[in-house]
């Protein structure tokens, strides 16, 4: 048997010496390297001995040997894969042809439940982004009606404010010709003379 030592996410250093589950009796490991979640995650395997040290994600190591090897366990790994298919839009299929990136199907009930849930899920969160994009759209487009209709009342306002101006400046001429006629001495006034 070898001796694993148990992390809690929250506590630093090892807390209780653990025995496996691995023995040769055949009891069923239910863990898994960290490389084989990686691959199960897509995710590098840098990330997830990251979150283990973070307490994302539960581990023990395991000594073999001179070396230290990090176990995970498979109901988290497991866990982890639906929520974020759930909620990562990483997940979600950007480019490509239509079916490509379409999981294969599997032969088992349990595997094809799961794709169908992540199926769902997915539709679910396109279905989101699309709610949200044409919302934006709309509102766009509200905005870019108002902007014109302002637009074009601003342009009335100022074609009207231009008139007033040129009728004001031809009232200031009037005004200051009648002025000029006021500034006449009084003798030219009365006799008539300019």
């Amino acid at each position: 048997m070898e001796s694993v030592n148990f992390f809690f996410p929250n506590f630093p250093g090892p807390l209780v010496a653990l025995k496996t589950q691995k023995e040769e009796g055949g009891q069923v490991d239910k863990t898994m390297s960290i490389k084989e979640a990686a691959s199960i995650l897509g995710k590098n395997e840098k990330t997830l001995r990251r979150w283990t040290k973070e307490g994302k994600m539960s581990a023990y190591n395991v000594h073999e040997g001179k070396r230290l090897k990090i176990r995970l366990y498979v109901e988290e790994v497991e866990a982890l894969k639906v929520d974020m298919s759930r909620t990562c839009p990483d997940n979600v299929p950007k480019t490509g042809t239509p079916g490509e990136n379409v999981p294969k199907m599997s032969t088992t009930k349990n595997d094809t439940e799961e794709q169908l849930r992540q199926a769902v899920y997915r539709v679910g969160y396109l279905q989101g982004q699309l709610d949200n994009v044409q919302k934006a759209l709309s509102e766009g487009q509200e905005m870019s009606t108002k902007r014109e209709e302002a637009l074009k009342a601003l342009a009335v306002e100022n074609e009207r404010l231009k008139n007033e101006k040129e009728a004001l400046a031809r009232e200031k001429e009037t005004l200051a010709a009648d002025v000029e006629k006021l500034r006449r001495p009084w003798w030219k006034k009365l006799f008539g003379m300019e």
